[in-house]
């Protein structure tokens, strides 16, 4: 792919950073599959289109499968588990239809791809004979290709729809773009990837006018600099970094996730997730744990992860069990305040869909707080309390007890 430096034809090595980022997505897009497919007992049908708007030839230097072939492999394997899976629970039989865009501005790289491809096809259609799948294959910039796509999209009457944006060193996909895809497709979800080394090399020397016109398409202005200029020089640099990203990309979409791709070497590129469901959210969460080390956050924890002050002392979160420790000391904290907000009670549906617009924290610890906390009901849309956690339900009505540990939300009008 011309954008990101590979010579597909004599065979592009599979990078460490490159790596991480195709497990989180595998893993993602068999949840995101399993979510979707696998919980509706008269669920008869389900559409999905997935745009890879940089496919790149499909396979690396050491046969190792692209974004192209993880993606139409995973939504086999992950629906042929469903499959079983609802025959065995006497649940509906699902008519699939699956459109997979393919773009690639080196036409070489397309016609590898091609021809990676075509064995994976072939075995999708022996293993799902009754799926409708439909493959197209582009090779235009990024730029005059999603006007198109997204026509293609509203003409098929695709809402669900995943955008794979791995542009890499490139910065051919602008907030314009993410904002429009976001808002075109009621359930539509995008992984966009861009480096951070230019971000890591103004951060050293200091020099505004390289992160303006590296990352000047996303928005950002003088302004945005000079407010990072008291931690530039600080070794939180992540922290500062993550806040830049997330402060010009959060408005893109309702839960946006911007972490960088943790590399031991030292390099680091962003891969950022977009959504407007909290659960989509809450299924990143749970793989960023499942992947630990795939990416990094520094800052804050428990519930207010991505409101961190890079001039205040922060740490680093790789998503390991010992991050998560330490996350439910404080998310124990936060959990009530969060509902004080309120009032005394909230719905378990609203509380997360404020909450996963600043936490990265797994599900599990997330209830495990709310059942834990001396300080909270779980009351069920009968009146009953519930007594386990994993039984929460988005119906669920969380309540403050009337007696309390010490805490509280202070009036804000109060002149005393």
């Amino acid at each position: 792919m011309v954008q990101k430096g590979y010579d597909w034809e004599n065979g592009a090595p599979l990078l460490d950073h490159t790596a991480r980022k195709l497990k989180v997505l595998q893993e993602y897009f068999a949840d995101y599959l399993r979510v979707r497919c696998g919980t509706v007992p008269m669920q008869g049908k389900f559409r999905l289109a997935v745009v890879d708007g940089f496919s790149g030839a499909g396979r690396y230097s050491q046969g190792q499968a692209g974004s192209p072939l993880v993606i139409l492999e995973t939504f086999q394997r992950t629906m042929l588990e469903i499959a079983a899976k609802r025959a065995v629970e006497g649940f509906r039989e699902i008519e699939l239809e699956f459109y997979l865009v393919l773009n690639d501005a080196d036409r070489r790289a397309t016609a590898q791809l091609r021809e990676n491809l075509e064995p994976v096809r072939a075995a999708f259609h022996d293993a799902l004979p009754t799926a409708k799948l439909h493959v197209e294959f582009e090779s235009v910039r990024f730029a005059n290709f999603y006007p198109d796509v997204k026509a293609r999209l509203q003409r098929g009457r695709f809402n669900n729809v995943l955008f794979n944006l791995d542009q890499c060193g490139g910065t051919h996909v602008d907030k314009a773009t993410i904002i429009d895809i976001l808002a075109t497709f009621d359930s539509a979800e995008v992984f966009l990837t861009f480096m951070i080394k230019p971000l890591v090399a103004f951060l050293s020397s200091q020099n505004p006018a390289l992160l303006l016109r590296r990352f000047g398409h996303l928005g950002m202005t003088a302004t945005d600099l000079r407010d990072l200029e008291g931690v530039i020089s600080r070794k939180e640099w992540l922290g500062a970094a993550e806040q830049l990203v997330y402060h010009h990309l959060n408005t893109a979409g309702t839960y946006t996730s911007p972490f960088s791709i943790h590399n031991p070497s030292g390099w680091r590129y962003w891969l950022v997730h977009f959504a407007n469901s909290p659960r989509a959210r809450q299924v990143y969460n749970d793989i960023l744990h499942a992947n630990s080390n795939a990416q990094a956050h520094f800052g804050s924890l428990g519930l207010e992860m991505l409101a961190y002050d890079p001039s205040k002392d922060g740490s680093l979160y790789l998503f390991r069990d010992e991050d998560r420790a330490r996350a439910k000391v404080k998310l124990l904290e936060d959990v009530p305040r969060a509902i004080a907000t309120y009032g005394d009670a909230v719905s378990v549906s609203d509380f997360y869909r404020q909450i996963y617009r600043q936490t990265a924290a797994h599900s599990h610890d997330i209830r495990a707080a709310i059942f834990e906390s001396p300080d909270i009901q779980i009351l069920s849309r009968t009146g009953g309390t519930r007594k386990k956690a994993h039984t929460i339900r988005p119906d669920d009505i969380l309540r403050l007890s009337d007696q309390r540990s010490i805490f509280s939300v202070i009036w804000p009008f109060d002149k005393s």
